[in-house]
């Protein structure tokens, strides 16, 4: 889901480019994954830490916990669909190989029935607590207007310039999408990653307009928690697939 595509080796419909630098030597910042499951516990791992402070929080406003498990579930359900789909792709092309393009037709469909359960439970989350936060309510107003135009700022580049099916990350399915120019339109001539940046603020606003802490948290966690799968995800596929970190 990054902006931006390196000059890429070589590549077929067999498998990825041949990475150039060779992942793992000098040049390659970021490790290429060796198997499927490369950071894949410690993703997992770090989705469980940063829950526990939003359960804290949750069960203060709320007497539960509940919000933060729907937090963390469906960050695991959508991000652990996207790393299996990406990885068992770049691994033996396992999803186009049995299921042609309709497989990428039916992942982008989960994922976005997934990313939307994310803004759902951010939404009721700030339901469940709303009118929490502190004065002064202009300043408030002020970032959810900020984080309102940003977010669609982003999505409106996305649809205009970048395209949805490069955002659900095509270059790890099909070649042509591995040699594309980079973007630098739109909100994309201020920014090198404004997929990550700001495309993952609508978590926010759910909190911010009902103006509850709890919601505000729900969505700070679920933003937190697409950087997570960046790391441990997309940086390492973007060094297999290209051969240097985006």
């Amino acid at each position: 889901m990054t902006t931006e595509t390196p000059v890429p080796g070589p590549s077929g419909p067999s498998g990825p480019a041949t990475p150039s630098p060779i992942p793992g030597q000098p040049g390659s910042a970021t490790p290429a994954p060796a198997t499927p499951f490369f950071r894949q516990p410690a993703h997992l791992a770090a989705l469980v830490l940063l829950a526990i402070p939003l359960g804290l929080l949750s069960r203060s406003h709320t007497g539960s916990v509940a919000w933060a498990a729907a937090s963390f579930l469906t960050a695991v359900l959508h991000q652990g669909l996207v790393a299996a789909v990406w990885r068992a792709e770049l691994f033996g092309k396992r999803v186009t190989r049995r299921f042609g393009t309709a497989g990428f037709v039916v992942y982008g469909v989960l994922f976005t029935l997934f990313a939307a359960s994310r803004i759902a439970v951010s939404a009721g989350a700030s339901h469940a607590a709303p009118g929490t936060l502190p004065p002064p309510l202009a300043l408030w107003q002020a970032v959810t207007v900020a984080v309102f135009v940003l977010f669609v700022w982003l999505m409106a580049t996305v649809f205009r310039y970048f395209g949805m099916k490069r955002a659900l990350g095509a270059d790890h399915f099909f070649p042509e999408y591995r040699t594309m120019p980079f973007v630098r339109r739109g909100i994309f001539r201020y920014t090198r990653n404004g997929m990550y940046t700001f495309g993952t603020l609508g978590f926010l606003l759910p909190g911010l307009l009902l103006q509850s802490q709890l919601g505000i948290a729900a969505g700070i966690y679920h933003y937190l928690a697409v950087w997570i799968h960046y790391w441990v995800t997309e940086l390492p596929d973007q060094t297999l697939i290209y051969g240097t970190p985006k």
